[in-house]
């Protein structure tokens, strides 16, 4: 008769902009107190990445009617929760950017592993209603659509890949579900022998899909030998805009700072395009080429407003802007930037909800048969390049467990101080990257 196994919790770790979720693994006591003899399963050499971003996910689910259908609800739901969880990470300081679709991808992957109370909670915080199919084929209706999305030069990649400690019983099941709707493979990694040159594997990996424009996702120490599984998403956008600015009429000007002015590039154009106003803030969308991606801008009338904006956003998002937008002729002024972003999200998803998937309650017993799994870091990194050409953008996600207005004359819109932004495709309403400028020389 078998004797009762000591749970022992492992760390699951998630990392977002491009995504990735580690799952790690600690020792079992044998009787003796010592780690138990175990032979691992031969570890599988790492697989040469893709050389281009714009390589799609390799999803074998039939997607039926019904999920694209779903699609769109499910863009809803991840706008919520994306809303929800800028609204938790606003409070930090300067420029911000992320993709809460990366960071709900990853987590819904590993939602794909959770059981009761664990389960309860992150479909809650995330958005995800229905059956299991309903849900998982929503999801891969969504990044199917999405990747439909770009058009002519653009680029628009979503993937997705699990690593996983070599000898690991991972539940079929669950390998199935990941690979059928997210198109996620599993390849094995020697997280114990070699824990430096996982990472390298997985960073490298992330990379690629980025355009090397997140290197180093996760950072060092993170992979250790008690990590599991890491389940990563990386999300990778490039685009022209369809009215391009003219880099001749870039001017050096000022922008506001708090109290304090500086100098920035500031690029300018009139165009016709959506545009809405109310009493606090005005808005307008800049489409990308083709016209079904945009970058949406909310610029609030105060030069001190940034913060009561975010305040309101955290109610309906832009939805009340993109309701009331028409087209109109508009003189914009729109600084040059680049931001860089890294997050560790534990606190902010669990006051989202997210709570025992955290602790020793945690309950992934859909993930793997060897032991208790809980998450120890949900960690994002995202990168987003502004200039006349038009956007580049990325952002991963990383999950890592351990057992355990009238039309009339042209509206100006001088945005020279900081405004709230997001990248967004028109068809399902989806938002891909959302974030803020303070600074646009920061």
């Amino acid at each position: 008769m078998d004797r009762p196994r000591p749970v022992v919790h492992r760390l699951l770790r998630l990392a977002s902009g491009a995504s990735l979720l580690a799952l790690l693994a600690g020792c079992q006591p044998s009787a003796g107190g010592g780690e138990p003899p175990s032979t691992p399963a031969p570890e599988t050499p790492a697989e040469t990445p893709t050389p281009t971003p714009a390589a799609v996910n390799d999803v074998d689910y039939a997607i039926t009617d019904a999920d694209r259908s779903a699609a769109k609800a499910a863009a809803e739901g991840g706008n919520a929760f994306g809303d929800a969880l800028y609204d938790q990470v606003r409070g930090e300081a300067g420029n911000l950017f992320m993709s809460p679709l990366s960071v709900r991808v990853a987590l819904a992957m590993t939602y794909g592993g959770a059981a009761g109370q664990t389960a309860t909670q992150m479909a809650g915080a995330l958005k995800l209603e229905g059956s299991a199919e309903q849900v998982h084929g929503s999801m891969a209706a969504l990044q199917e659509e999405l990747e439909d999305a770009a058009s002519g030069d653009q680029l628009l990649a979503i993937a997705n890949r699990l690593w996983g400690r070599g000898g690991e019983p991972f539940e079929g099941a669950f390998l199935q579900l990941t690979r059928s709707y997210y198109g996620a493979a599993l390849e094995a990694l020697n997280f114990g022998g070699d824990p430096e040159g996982s990472r390298e594997t997985i960073n490298a990996w992330v990379a690629e899909r980025t355009a090397d424009k997140i290197p180093e996702l996760i950072p060092a120490g993170v992979i250790d030998g008690s990590t599991i599984l890491v389940l990563t998403n990386a999300i990778y956008f490039k685009g022209r805009w369809e009215s391009q600015f003219d880099p001749a009429k870039t001017k050096e000007a000022d922008f506001h700072v708090g109290d304090k002015v500086i100098r920035a590039p500031m690029m300018a154009q009139k165009a016709k395009i959506a545009y809405s106003e109310t009493a606090d803030a005005q808005a307008i969308e800049l489409p990308y080429e083709g016209g079904r991606l945009s970058m949406v801008i909310v610029l609030p009338r105060a030069k001190g407003g940034i913060t009561a904006l975010e305040g309101a956003l955290a109610a309906d998002g832009i939805a009340p802007y993109l309701q009331a937008m028409r087209p109109r002729e508009v003189e914009v002024e729109l600084p040059r930037f680049k931001i860089e972003s890294s997050f560790t999200l534990n606190d902010y998803l669990q006051k989202l909800g997210i709570v025992d998937a955290f602790t020793g309650a945690a309950d992934f017993s859909g993930i793997s048969r060897g032991g208790a799994l809980m998450i120890s870091q949900v960690i994002h990194k995202a990168f987003v390049e502004v200039n006349e050409e038009g956007t580049e953008a990325a952002a991963a996600t990383a999950v890592v467990m351990t057992r355990s207005a009238a039309v009339g004359r042209p509206a100006r819109f001088v945005a020279d101080h900081p405004f709230y932004f997001a990248i967004r495709d028109r068809q399902t309403g989806a938002v891909l990257f959302l974030g803020r400028l303070i600074n646009p020389n920061a």
